[in-house]
């Protein structure tokens, strides 16, 4: 069923689920456990996001104010950049990377390595609390049971290699997590 709930996430938001970002000796051993892993699981989020089938979200609204026949109101829209801006949290060349560290540890530090095979460019970037990297009340209600971080980077367009990893503090001894992988493919398809 988990393969089932990854693929309808990807098909509905374009987002490309990584390999989990996992530390060995992190957690309390136990008989399923012994080696105490911990999991982080991590995601890419191509750009444009979001979309709505194939379209920008503000193309699919052009189209149903054409459809409703006052496409001049759509005109006037498609020249309003803060319209662009609300309806476009990420441009074509851009990827977010999100990554949900486990509940009860503190001092997290969380950096995506990219490289984009395209361009041949490539950097780091720091994952920071939603609450730092964003204005949106909406954003910041949905992510407030969860410590979601988060960091979009300016990865241009092309397949993205990807790596996320980090460390934790947990009961007093730092994990160290083992990078979650993928290949992102920006813009999405």
């Amino acid at each position: 069923m988990a393969g089932s709930g990854l693929e309808a996430l990807e098909r509905l938001t374009g987002a490309k689920a990584l390999t989990p970002a996992f530390a060995p000796f992190c957690g309390t051993p136990t008989d399923d456990n012994p080696l105490g892993l911990v999991t982080a699981p991590a995601v890419g989020f191509p750009g444009p996001f979001p979309k709505v089938g194939d379209k920008t979200a503000g193309e699919a609204l052009g189209d149903l104010l054409d459809g409703l026949g006052i496409g001049a109101l759509g005109d006037l829209l498609d020249q309003n950049q803060d319209l662009t801006e609300i309806t476009s949290a990420l441009s074509a060349d851009q990827t977010a990377y999100a990554l949900l560290p486990p509940a009860g540890h503190t001092r997290d530090n969380f950096q995506v390595a990219w490289f984009n095979t395209a361009s041949m460019k490539g950097g780091l970037a720091d994952l920071k609390p939603v609450s730092e990297i964003t204005d949106s009340a909406a954003l910041k209600a949905l992510t407030r049971s969860a410590p979601i971080r988060m960091a979009r980077v300016d990865t241009g367009q092309g397949s993205i290699l990807t790596a996320v990893f980090g460390t934790t503090t947990n009961a007093g001894r730092t994990c160290f997590f083992l990078p979650a992988v993928g290949i992102v493919d920006t813009p999405a398809s």
